[in-house]
Parts: C-alpha cells; structure tokens; sequence
C-alpha cells in the first residue's frame, strides 16, 4: 500500500488514502467473477485451488473477507485486492488501475513522472 500511495500524485494525503480504501472494499467474490473464478464459501471466507504456478491437489488459496486479505498456503503468494489484481495484470501497476477503473468505477489517480 505504501508504495502505491507515494506514487500517486495528489493534493492532500487523505485523497490519496480514499482511493486505496475504495479498492480495499471491492468483495472478493466480484473480483474473483471478473476473472471467472468461482470459489468455494467457507463461513466468511472463500477457498479455491491457487491460481499461480505451483502444483497442488487441495485448494490452497484463501480470501479473508474479514481482512480483506488473500494468502496461498502452497506458494506463500498474499495480499489485499490491488495485489490480487495487479498479480492479474502481470505486475503491471497501469494496466492493474486502469482495469479497476473500469470494471469498478473506481478512477485511475494522476502518477508522478
């Protein structure tokens, strides 16, 4: 989050943090259906098989709603909803906003160049 933050260009710290907290309040199941994955409900929580390279019989990926945390117990990969996403997108921060914008309508903030 640190990072994400100080590379937003901005007025005031407080709407630099607003739009973090707009990402961080996106469910895990609406994120989950833009990339077509349909987890498996465990109380409060959603579980499915890892998505990222590693082999693995059980699911092992886990999205904390409480949290609004993800960890895969196989590989170690974890984070909030921007990770996720940006895990999605390559590791590429732009294209990890700019679909956030769009799918969630949620404006891309003006970076520093």
């Amino acid at each position: 989050m640190n990072a994400l933050i100080s590379n937003i260009k901005g007025g005031n710290k407080m709407a630099r943090l607003n739009y973090w907290r707009k990402v961080r309040t996106i469910p895990w199941e609406v994120v989950l259906q833009k990339f077509g994955y349909a987890p498996k409900r465990i109380g409060n929580d959603l579980i499915m098989k890892c998505i990222f390279p590693h082999k693995e019989r059980t699911p092992s990926l886990r999205f904390y709603n409480n949290s609004r945390k993800f960890i895969c117990y196989g590989c170690g990969k974890d984070g909030d909803v921007f990770d996720f996403v940006e895990y999605m997108m390559n590791g590429d921060r732009q294209k990890t906003m700019k679909f956030i914008a769009k799918h969630f309508s949620i404006p891309v903030p003006k970076f520093e160049k």
